[in-house]
């Protein structure tokens, strides 16, 4: 992977500009014997109150093969009690409209420091380099107007497939010779960040055919990417 990109987490991964934290669970927490008990009739104990109170599901929408399971992983923000502290929004304004569930492009120190050392151009349409990051928009929290939060999942790009990824049998690495040069993929990678990274939202498609046409002039994905288990999903057949 570009060392660009944040690399993919391990125990937590942390933004550096945000002052949250996500940990992940590698196996499912307590919480889910919390409703086994519950359906057994059984008493659940002080601690297994207070873990399913923190983590949380996530699930992903990407279809699972005998090769590729579920993307859904369990995780917390942490400090927990801050971040459940903010009040939850659907949207947030900042010169646009971004909602959860939006694919957003994120400005990073490589964008930025470009930005300011390169001259622009304007033509009317601005160009999407290659180190701007890309994510959807999963939730949006806030402590005022000036401390918005998002939590996302990241999009990789091609060349960001990590050394030792396991495509069914095949140890891959970066960009493989099908990939497209607005393709992305899917990942569960998530982080918390500022909103005021977010530049604009935009559009990817999910492309399930062999129509071009679908994914014209769009960011699009067909594979996803399990950043716990380093599983890339088998390119689908059309």
């Amino acid at each position: 992977m570009s060392d660009r990109k944040r690399p993919c987490p391990k125990e937590q991964d942390i933004d550096a500009d945000c002052p949250f934290t996500i940990v992940y669970k590698a196996n499912p927490p307590r919480a889910e014997e919390k409703r086994e008990k519950e359906k057994n009739g059984k008493t659940c104990t002080r601690r297994d109150r207070h873990d399913s109170k923190h983590f949380q599901l996530q699930t992903f929408d990407f279809p699972r093969t005998s090769a590729f399971k579920a993307m859904d992983v369990y995780y917390v923000v942490q400090p927990s009690n801050r971040w459940l502290g903010m009040t939850r929004y659907k949207n947030f304004r900042n010169g646009f409209t971004c909602t959860a569930g939006d694919f957003v492009i994120v400005a990073n120190e490589q964008s930025i420091k470009r930005q300011c050392t390169e001259n622009h151009v304007q033509d009317g349409n601005s160009k999407l380099h290659d180190d701007h990051w890309i994510a959807q928009v999963l939730e949006i929290r806030a402590l005022d107007t000036f401390n918005i939060y998002a939590r996302v999942s990241w999009m990789y790009r091609p060349h960001d497939i990590p050394p030792g990824t396991l495509r069914g049998r095949t140890i891959i690495e970066g960009r493989q010779p099908y990939h497209g040069p607005r393709e992305l993929i899917m990942s569960n990678h998530m982080d918390i960040i500022d909103v005021m990274s977010i530049k604009e939202t935009t559009d990817v498609r999910r492309w399930i055919g062999s129509d071009d046409e679908e994914i014209k002039d769009a960011f699009y994905y067909r594979q996803a990417y399990n950043c716990r288990s380093r599983v890339l999903s088998p390119v689908p057949r059309t």
